[in-house]
């Protein structure tokens, strides 16, 4: 199981991979992902809003490097799902649909 100050320290790692490189889409995606496990579902909403405005090559480009992280991605999956998913609440379903293209990948 993972520890949440794993979770503490990748979120330092990607906030620093962002104020490198700001265009970043996967980053943000990463972030969003490592948010929800802290139990910031608005914060990550902000990011996975930033993560959508990115290229499908670079969705692939995750999925491919991150696919086998199972586990994270389904967890975020479940937020979306259902109506009452709580990251439905604040991201719109177009946002929704190319964040669950990307996590499916």
């Amino acid at each position: 199981m993972i520890d949440k100050r794993d979770y503490e320290h990748a979120l330092e790692d990607l906030d620093h991979s962002i104020a490198l490189n700001p265009e970043r889409g996967t980053a943000f995606l990463a972030r969003g992902l490592t948010k929800t496990e802290l139990g910031c579902e608005e914060d990550a909403a902000v990011d996975f809003k930033a993560a959508v405005a990115y290229s499908d090559v670079e969705s692939s480009s995750f999925a491919h490097s991150f696919g086998n992280t199972r586990t994270l991605l389904e967890k975020s999956m479940a937020l979306l799902e259902g109506e009452r998913g709580p990251l439905r609440y604040v991201l719109t379903d177009a946002e929704i649909k190319k964040l669950e293209k990307w996590i499916e990948h």
